[in-house]
């Protein structure tokens, strides 16, 4: 039997778009295709293993079906001016997957008929590497800055500490106007100790640690903290008796600006929660609050120098100076928030058997 011409061109349409679905079932880039209610048509593997979904699970249902909330997000309202203007479209994406992960994404959104097809190039490596680099350049005019306010502040100190021990030497020690002033020389001591330490980092000194009881250190700056964060409640367990390589001033900057950023989230009626246990050979300091939290976008820049969502009100440092001082110890520190519900900072330090000097 004569097979038609007609016949004839219609396979090798058929093998032609054969090939073309290979070559896109091969690529290493997403491809998806959805349609005019932007549910899914089509997607290659690479697709599908972007959005972490079995290609099964995703064709014929729409994207904020499969993705809660994405439909608040930048790159839904691309899709959506897609449809509409039919211009090709692009944009550097973080997608914040339903488990509040998250990850970076290259798109490329382009108009097809009754719908858009979307090109996904996962860029989250080269991502991290540019945050990487961005952040040393932060922590470099960080360590100018700081030390030139270390300098200023140091002299200010300088003079409170004078002042004050010259009206000591007039009281009777056993008066409590006396018993106050030597806590604002205690404290002013500190924060010299603090302005020395801020002087060694912005020279690229480095800084010398010896053991010290991390208890005995949380207790000292915990007991001035206690009064400014009233009226919340500022639960205390310090149960690790552990000895960490560090110092007294380093442990109260760390604590002070924790228990401050639970502060800040919290409302009046708010609890503060700070613990320590000793794990092996690690000890542990949790600091915990039940106030607003972050989102999955703030989260992952939280750590980021100079980043803050309180405007004017914030310097955006002090959770960028926490994981430099943990760094510093040999420690790690591990962020972890949900909106809405609070923020839970956990820091691991190595522990040392040497005898602890006083803090």
């Amino acid at each position: 039997m004569t097979r038609s011409p007609e016949l004839e061109d219609l396979e090798r349409e058929i093998a032609r778009l054969r090939t073309r679905l290979q070559v896109f079932e091969a690529m290493r880039e997403g491809v998806q295709v959805l349609d005019d209610r932007l549910a899914y048509v089509w997607l290659n593997p690479a697709a599908s293993g972007h959005g972490r979904q079995d290609t099964e699970a995703l064709v014929g249902r729409r994207m904020m079906d499969v993705y809660p909330g994405v439909e608040t997000t930048e790159m839904y309202g691309r899709l959506e001016r897609c449809l509409e203007t039919r211009e090709p479209d692009g944009m550097e994406n973080l997608f914040v997957f339903p488990d509040g992960s998250s990850r970076w994404f290259d798109i490329r959104i382009q108009p097809v008929p009754d719908g858009v097809m979307v090109l996904s190039v996962d860029i989250d490596e080269r991502k991290k590497l540019e945050e990487r680099a961005l952040a040393a350049e932060r922590m470099e005019a960080l360590g100018q800055l700081a030390g030139g306010i270390a300098h200023d502040f140091g002299n200010l100190l300088t003079g409170i500490l004078v002042g004050v021990g010259v009206v000591l030497e007039t009281l009777d020690p056993a008066s409590s106007e006396a018993a106050s002033l030597r806590l604002v020389h205690a404290s002013a001591e500190r924060g010299t100790q603090s302005v020395r330490e801020l002087m060694d980092f912005a020279r690229g000194r480095k800084v010398h640690l010896s053991p010290v009881a991390l208890d005995a250190a949380l207790d000292l700056a915990l007991d001035a903290l206690s009064e400014r964060v009233a009226p919340r409640v500022l639960d205390i367990h310090l149960d690790s008796g552990a000895v960490v390589l560090g110092d007294a001033g380093q442990i109260d900057r760390i604590i002070t600006n924790l228990v401050t950023n639970a502060e800040h989230a919290t409302r009046d009626d708010g609890r503060i929660a700070v613990r320590t246990r000793l794990r092996g050979d690690h000890a542990v300091l949790v600091v915990q609050d039940d106030g607003a939290g972050m989102s999955p976008y703030v989260l992952q820049r939280a750590l980021d120098p100079f980043y803050t969502t309180r405007g004017d009100a914030g310097t955006g440092l002090g959770l960028a100076t926490v994981s430099a001082l943990v760094a510093r110890m040999g420690g790690s520190l591990d962020l972890e928030s949900v909106q809405g519900r609070g923020t839970t900072v956990t820091i691991d330090l190595p522990v040392v058997r040497e005898r602890p000097r006083s803090p």
